[in-house]
């Protein structure tokens, strides 16, 4: 008994199967009605994520996001339960560390560690960099201290 079936004429290699699939008109409609139904939830909770300043309700608007985000995508039927969870939750995950700074300090917080992170990468074994921002004015002295190997004094 043979169970394998033919794929149409125009198919005759492998790679062309997902650009077949891509192209197809179907497929581009449930593909654009997810990204409608996205954009209505987004619209919906992002306000919620602006307002984690004040709330600081980190892990409520964790469960909202999930709860929310899976019963708004998933009765589209492009992607099953566990991939639309699987979107949000690596979403999340990536960005955690964010959310709690934003939850803590606020966007002014969240933007100075983005700028700390900065300073950080700046900084190497050969070559330090250090800004030195000014108080009274929003010009950065950048200053270059190399350390010197026999002697770790610094330039």
């Amino acid at each position: 008994m043979n169970d394998y079936l033919d794929f149409i004429s125009t198919i005759t290699e492998r790679s062309q199967i997902k650009t077949f699939i891509e192209s197809d008109a179907g497929v581009q409609q449930q593909e654009g009605k997810l990204y409608s139904v996205f954009a209505a939830w987004w619209q919906v909770h992002s306000t919620s994520l602006g307002e984690l300043p004040k709330t600081k309700k980190v892990m409520e608007l964790r469960a909202e996001f999930f709860s929310s985000f899976v019963d708004s995508l998933q009765p589209v039927g492009l992607l099953d339960r566990f991939k639309v969870a699987g979107v949000v939750a690596s979403w999340w995950n990536e960005q955690r560390y964010e959310l709690r700074s934003l939850s803590e300090s606020g966007f002014g917080g969240l933007v100075d560690s983005w700028v700390d992170t900065i300073k950080a990468e700046m900084l190497n074994t050969d070559t330090k960099l250090y800004i030195d921002s000014y108080t009274n004015s929003k010009k950065a002295k950048l200053v270059n201290i190399t350390s010197s190997p026999q002697t770790n004094e610094h330039n």
